[in-house]
């Protein structure tokens, strides 16, 4: 059985009418999540994992958020932008990468960005059975 992001919002204790005004990147959840190349281009997974972090500044477990919003450079013409930029409340900056399967160049540049700017914390995740765990690398 399919679990739909609205049934997620819904056992988190979101109304329907919250969830109708729901917004990511400016465009409304609903939106998001059926088309994700009009949102910034977040796929379904980022749009989900999104709607996680949103929760959690509701809750205040975080300052704020922003997807693709830094870049680093690895090499000459070579560079990788995390998928979201997640600000802390102790004041850290933890760059999340989340994915729906994992490439061998995407692990690559994962790892030599969390080496080169190791003042950062670095968190891949992927959605397992409902929940997001962390993919060790």
């Amino acid at each position: 059985m399919t679990v739909t992001v609205t049934d997620q919002l819904r056992r988190l204790g979101f109304s329907d009418e919250a969830i109708a005004r729901a917004t990511v990147g400016g465009k409304p959840l609903i939106e998001a999540v059926r088309k994700p190349s009009r949102v910034d281009r977040m796929n379904k997974t980022e749009a989900l994992y999104s709607v996680e972090l949103e929760w959690q500044q509701r809750e205040g477990t975080i300052r704020r958020w922003a997807f693709e919003s830094l870049k680093f450079r690895l090499a000459k013409r070579t560079w990788y932008t995390p998928d979201f930029a997640v600000w802390l409340t102790d004041g850290r900056l933890r760059l999340v990468e989340v994915k729906g399967f994992l490439r061998d160049d995407a692990a690559a540049k994962f790892k030599i960005a969390r080496e080169m700017y190791a003042e950062f914390e670095w968190l891949m995740v992927r959605r397992v059975k409902g929940h997001w765990e962390e993919v060790p690398i």
